[in-house]
Protein backbone atom coordinates (compact mmCIF):
# COMPACT_ATOMS: atom_id res chain seq x y z
CA UNK A 1 0.00 0.00 0.00
CA UNK A 2 0.78 3.60 -0.56
CA UNK A 3 0.20 7.14 0.75
CA UNK A 4 0.62 10.56 -0.45
CA UNK A 5 0.47 12.78 1.87
CA UNK A 6 1.29 16.83 0.80
CA UNK A 7 3.22 15.17 -1.84
CA UNK A 8 5.68 12.88 0.21
CA UNK A 9 5.71 9.10 -0.93
CA UNK A 10 5.40 6.50 1.27
CA UNK A 11 4.96 3.01 1.72
CA UNK A 12 2.84 1.69 4.46
CA UNK A 13 2.82 -2.14 4.43
CA UNK A 14 4.87 -4.55 1.88
CA UNK A 15 2.76 -7.00 0.49
CA UNK A 16 4.61 -10.22 1.05
CA UNK A 17 5.66 -12.29 -2.40
CA UNK A 18 2.27 -10.23 -4.28
CA UNK A 19 2.74 -11.99 -7.55
CA UNK A 20 0.92 -8.96 -9.20
CA UNK A 21 3.05 -6.49 -7.23
CA UNK A 22 5.32 -6.22 -9.91
CA UNK A 23 3.10 -3.44 -11.86
CA UNK A 24 4.16 -0.82 -9.07
CA UNK A 25 7.46 -1.12 -10.27
CA UNK A 26 7.39 -1.81 -14.05
CA UNK A 27 5.87 -4.59 -16.38
CA UNK A 28 9.24 -5.42 -18.01
CA UNK A 29 11.01 -5.84 -14.11
CA UNK A 30 9.03 -8.81 -13.45
CA UNK A 31 12.40 -10.36 -12.65
CA UNK A 32 12.80 -8.08 -10.13
CA UNK A 33 12.23 -9.68 -6.25
CA UNK A 34 9.30 -8.04 -4.35
CA UNK A 35 9.05 -9.29 -0.37
CA UNK A 36 8.93 -7.92 3.01
CA UNK A 37 12.30 -6.10 2.90
CA UNK A 38 13.04 -5.47 -1.14
CA UNK A 39 10.57 -3.90 -3.53
CA UNK A 40 11.30 -3.70 -7.08
CA UNK A 41 14.73 -5.32 -6.25
CA UNK A 42 15.82 -2.58 -3.93
CA UNK A 43 15.62 -2.45 -0.06
CA UNK A 44 12.76 -0.63 1.86
CA UNK A 45 13.65 1.56 4.89
CA UNK A 46 11.25 1.46 7.79
CA UNK A 47 11.36 4.85 9.73
CA UNK A 48 9.14 4.74 12.92
CA UNK A 49 5.54 3.51 11.41
CA UNK A 50 6.64 4.54 7.82
CA UNK A 51 8.33 2.87 5.36
CA UNK A 52 10.06 4.53 2.64
CA UNK A 53 11.98 3.80 -0.97
CA UNK A 54 15.57 4.58 -1.30
CA UNK A 55 14.73 7.48 -3.27
CA UNK A 56 13.32 9.43 -0.28
CA UNK A 57 15.81 8.76 2.12
CA UNK A 58 19.01 9.68 -0.28
CA UNK A 59 17.99 13.21 -0.20
CA UNK A 60 17.87 13.48 3.72
CA UNK A 61 21.50 12.44 3.63
CA UNK A 62 20.43 9.35 4.72
CA UNK A 63 22.39 6.49 2.66
CA UNK A 64 26.01 6.10 3.47
CA UNK A 65 26.22 9.00 6.39
CA UNK A 66 27.78 6.26 8.62
CA UNK A 67 24.52 5.54 11.01
CA UNK A 68 22.07 3.08 10.45
CA UNK A 69 18.63 4.87 9.87
CA UNK A 70 16.63 2.46 8.97
CA UNK A 71 14.53 0.23 12.07
CA UNK A 72 14.28 -2.68 9.46
CA UNK A 73 17.55 -3.28 7.40
CA UNK A 74 21.18 -1.96 7.34
CA UNK A 75 21.31 -1.62 3.76
CA UNK A 76 21.48 1.81 3.67
CA UNK A 77 25.73 1.80 4.66
CA UNK A 78 25.88 -1.73 2.65
CA UNK A 79 28.18 -1.02 0.17
CA UNK A 80 29.34 2.15 1.10
CA UNK A 81 33.21 3.66 0.94
CA UNK A 82 33.87 5.07 4.33
CA UNK A 83 36.65 7.02 2.75
CA UNK A 84 35.02 8.87 -0.20
CA UNK A 85 35.35 12.57 -0.34
CA UNK A 86 31.96 14.75 0.96
CA UNK A 87 31.22 18.38 0.77
CA UNK A 88 29.32 19.97 3.44
CA UNK A 89 26.73 22.73 1.55
CA UNK A 90 26.04 26.06 3.00
CA UNK A 91 23.30 24.57 4.70
CA UNK A 92 25.39 22.12 6.54
CA UNK A 93 24.05 18.62 4.90
CA UNK A 94 26.85 16.85 3.15
CA UNK A 95 26.71 15.07 0.06
CA UNK A 96 29.34 13.17 -2.05
CA UNK A 97 31.78 15.77 -3.71
CA UNK A 98 31.27 13.81 -6.82
CA UNK A 99 27.60 15.23 -7.33
CA UNK A 100 28.54 18.53 -6.43
CA UNK A 101 27.90 21.14 -9.81
CA UNK A 102 27.65 17.81 -11.73
CA UNK A 103 24.58 19.21 -13.73
CA UNK A 104 22.18 16.32 -12.17
CA UNK A 105 20.15 17.38 -8.83
CA UNK A 106 21.04 14.55 -6.08
CA UNK A 107 19.02 16.04 -2.98
CA UNK A 108 15.54 16.42 -2.74
CA UNK A 109 16.30 20.25 -3.47
CA UNK A 110 18.75 20.11 -5.82
CA UNK A 111 21.17 22.29 -3.66
CA UNK A 112 24.39 19.50 -4.78
CA UNK A 113 23.98 22.57 -7.69
CA UNK A 114 23.33 25.80 -6.27
CA UNK A 115 26.90 26.91 -5.85
CA UNK A 116 28.65 26.39 -8.92
CA UNK A 117 31.55 28.11 -10.89
CA UNK A 118 31.32 31.40 -8.39
CA UNK A 119 27.02 31.28 -8.65
CA UNK A 120 24.39 31.13 -6.88
CA UNK A 121 21.48 29.43 -7.94
CA UNK A 122 18.61 29.60 -5.60
CA UNK A 123 18.90 31.19 -2.09
CA UNK A 124 20.03 30.86 1.31
CA UNK A 125 16.96 32.04 3.98
CA UNK A 126 17.00 31.68 7.66
CA UNK A 127 14.12 29.10 8.44
CA UNK A 128 11.39 29.97 10.65
CA UNK A 129 11.03 27.14 12.47
CA UNK A 130 14.40 26.55 13.43
CA UNK A 131 15.84 29.85 13.33
CA UNK A 132 18.87 27.79 11.26
CA UNK A 133 20.22 29.00 8.01
CA UNK A 134 18.48 26.87 4.97
CA UNK A 135 18.78 26.26 1.20
CA UNK A 136 15.39 27.92 -0.54
CA UNK A 137 14.68 25.64 -4.08
CA UNK A 138 13.50 27.73 -6.95
CA UNK A 139 10.28 25.94 -6.48
CA UNK A 140 9.87 28.23 -3.35
CA UNK A 141 11.14 31.36 -4.68
CA UNK A 142 8.14 33.67 -5.14
CA UNK A 143 6.00 30.85 -3.63
CA UNK A 144 3.39 32.25 -2.00
CA UNK A 145 2.26 28.41 -0.41
CA UNK A 146 6.31 28.57 0.83
CA UNK A 147 6.54 31.92 2.09
CA UNK A 148 5.65 31.26 5.84
CA UNK A 149 8.84 28.86 6.05
CA UNK A 150 10.95 31.79 5.71
CA UNK A 151 11.69 34.51 7.63
CA UNK A 152 10.74 37.78 5.90
CA UNK A 153 13.15 40.09 3.99
CA UNK A 154 11.68 42.03 1.33
CA UNK A 155 16.02 42.81 0.39
CA UNK A 156 16.37 39.60 -0.59
CA UNK A 157 14.05 38.67 -4.02
CA UNK A 158 11.28 40.86 -5.58
CA UNK A 159 8.64 39.23 -6.80
CA UNK A 160 6.19 41.78 -8.39
CA UNK A 161 5.78 42.29 -11.48
CA UNK A 162 6.87 45.58 -13.07
CA UNK A 163 6.57 47.84 -16.45
CA UNK A 164 10.63 47.53 -15.99
CA UNK A 165 10.28 43.64 -15.39
CA UNK A 166 12.17 42.49 -18.34
CA UNK A 167 11.50 38.64 -18.10
CA UNK A 168 8.66 36.90 -16.49
CA UNK A 169 7.63 33.04 -16.66
CA UNK A 170 4.63 31.06 -14.74
CA UNK A 171 5.48 29.58 -11.54
CA UNK A 172 5.98 25.67 -11.29
CA UNK A 173 3.90 25.66 -8.30
CA UNK A 174 1.51 28.46 -8.02
CA UNK A 175 1.11 29.04 -11.83
CA UNK A 176 1.41 32.56 -11.01
CA UNK A 177 3.49 34.99 -13.23
CA UNK A 178 6.63 35.64 -11.50
CA UNK A 179 9.98 37.68 -12.53
CA UNK A 180 12.91 35.60 -13.90
CA UNK A 181 15.70 36.76 -11.81
CA UNK A 182 19.86 35.79 -12.50
CA UNK A 183 19.62 33.26 -9.77
CA UNK A 184 16.61 31.62 -11.63
CA UNK A 185 17.96 31.27 -14.51
CA UNK A 186 20.01 28.18 -16.36
CA UNK A 187 19.64 25.93 -13.24
CA UNK A 188 19.09 22.20 -14.08
CA UNK A 189 15.57 21.05 -14.65
CA UNK A 190 16.55 17.20 -15.16
CA UNK A 191 15.10 14.56 -13.71
CA UNK A 192 16.98 11.34 -12.33
CA UNK A 193 16.79 7.92 -11.00
CA UNK A 194 16.76 8.63 -7.44
CA UNK A 195 13.52 11.60 -8.09
CA UNK A 196 11.92 10.52 -10.91
CA UNK A 197 8.96 12.50 -9.80
CA UNK A 198 10.38 15.66 -8.67
CA UNK A 199 10.89 19.11 -10.97
CA UNK A 200 13.41 20.76 -9.52
CA UNK A 201 12.48 24.15 -12.27
CA UNK A 202 11.35 27.85 -11.59
CA UNK A 203 8.91 27.93 -14.38
CA UNK A 204 6.22 25.75 -15.46
CA UNK A 205 7.52 23.14 -17.70
CA UNK A 206 6.33 24.66 -20.79
CA UNK A 207 7.22 28.23 -20.00
CA UNK A 208 11.23 27.55 -19.57
CA UNK A 209 11.71 29.62 -22.39
CA UNK A 210 12.52 33.19 -20.23
CA UNK A 211 14.44 31.02 -17.69
CA UNK A 212 17.11 28.97 -19.92
CA UNK A 213 18.36 32.17 -22.08
CA UNK A 214 20.85 34.01 -21.34
CA UNK A 215 22.75 32.13 -18.72
CA UNK A 216 25.81 33.94 -16.88
CA UNK A 217 27.42 31.68 -16.41
CA UNK A 218 29.15 30.51 -19.66
CA UNK A 219 29.95 26.72 -18.50
CA UNK A 220 26.12 26.34 -19.01
CA UNK A 221 25.23 27.99 -22.36
CA UNK A 222 24.69 24.85 -24.52
CA UNK A 223 23.90 26.46 -27.58
CA UNK A 224 23.79 30.41 -29.23
CA UNK A 225 20.77 31.14 -31.18
CA UNK A 226 17.54 32.97 -32.50
CA UNK A 227 15.04 33.21 -30.22
CA UNK A 228 11.76 35.70 -30.87
CA UNK A 229 14.32 37.29 -33.71
CA UNK A 230 16.63 38.02 -30.72
CA UNK A 231 20.10 36.35 -30.66
CA UNK A 232 20.39 34.73 -27.14
CA UNK A 233 22.43 31.78 -25.40
CA UNK A 234 20.35 28.99 -24.42
CA UNK A 235 21.29 26.92 -21.76
CA UNK A 236 22.68 23.11 -21.90
CA UNK A 237 19.55 21.80 -20.07
CA UNK A 238 17.28 22.62 -23.11
CA UNK A 239 19.11 20.95 -24.97
CA UNK A 240 17.57 17.59 -26.01
CA UNK A 241 14.86 17.86 -23.27
CA UNK A 242 11.50 18.02 -24.70
CA UNK A 243 10.24 18.62 -28.38
CA UNK A 244 7.31 20.20 -27.57
CA UNK A 245 9.34 23.00 -25.42
CA UNK A 246 10.33 25.44 -28.61
CA UNK A 247 13.25 28.08 -27.95
CA UNK A 248 15.41 28.42 -30.75
CA UNK A 249 13.37 29.93 -33.90
CA UNK A 250 14.52 26.99 -36.04
CA UNK A 251 14.49 24.69 -32.98
CA UNK A 252 18.05 23.56 -33.26
CA UNK A 253 17.88 22.50 -29.56
CA UNK A 254 15.97 19.75 -30.61
CA UNK A 255 17.66 18.10 -33.23
CA UNK A 256 18.80 15.23 -31.75
CA UNK A 257 19.81 11.50 -31.90
CA UNK A 258 18.97 8.49 -29.84
CA UNK A 259 20.89 5.99 -29.10
CA UNK A 260 21.14 2.74 -26.95
CA UNK A 261 22.12 4.34 -24.08
CA UNK A 262 21.34 8.28 -23.90
CA UNK A 263 19.40 11.53 -26.08
CA UNK A 264 22.67 13.82 -27.77
CA UNK A 265 22.50 16.99 -30.12
CA UNK A 266 23.64 16.14 -33.67
CA UNK A 267 26.63 18.31 -33.12
CA UNK A 268 27.68 15.85 -30.32
CA UNK A 269 27.34 12.79 -32.25
CA UNK A 270 30.85 11.75 -34.64
CA UNK A 271 33.06 14.49 -33.22
CA UNK A 272 35.27 11.76 -31.68
CA UNK A 273 34.55 12.18 -28.05
CA UNK A 274 32.74 9.75 -26.21
CA UNK A 275 29.86 11.69 -24.69
CA UNK A 276 27.35 8.29 -23.99
CA UNK A 277 28.10 5.67 -21.39
CA UNK A 278 28.73 3.11 -23.60
CA UNK A 279 30.15 5.21 -26.94
CA UNK A 280 27.32 4.61 -28.59
CA UNK A 281 27.43 7.95 -29.83
CA UNK A 282 30.34 7.51 -31.82
CA UNK A 283 29.69 3.52 -32.85
CA UNK A 284 26.04 4.76 -34.51
CA UNK A 285 25.47 4.10 -37.78
CA UNK A 286 25.54 7.93 -38.70
CA UNK A 287 28.93 7.90 -37.91
CA UNK A 288 30.05 4.79 -39.82
CA UNK A 289 28.45 6.14 -42.85
CA UNK A 290 30.88 9.18 -42.58
CA UNK A 291 33.98 6.47 -43.12
CA UNK A 292 32.49 5.24 -45.76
Amino acid sequence: KSYNISNNFYFGQACSQDPLFYQACNKKLTDKITNNELLCGTFLCSIGDRIFPPNRIIGWGWICNGKLNCGNTDLDEVGCDPDEDKTTMLSGRTVFTRDICDDECHTLDCEDEAVCNGYTYGMYRIRTRTGLLAYVPLKAICNSFDAHLWQKDESVTNCTITDNTKHTCEHIITGEIVPVHNFTRCTPINKIAEHPSRNYGYCNHYDQINSQTNCSDPSRVGVTCDVNRYKATLSKYLICLDERVKACDDQIESKCFSTKTCKIHKHLMCNAKQDCEDGSDESHSTCLSKTE
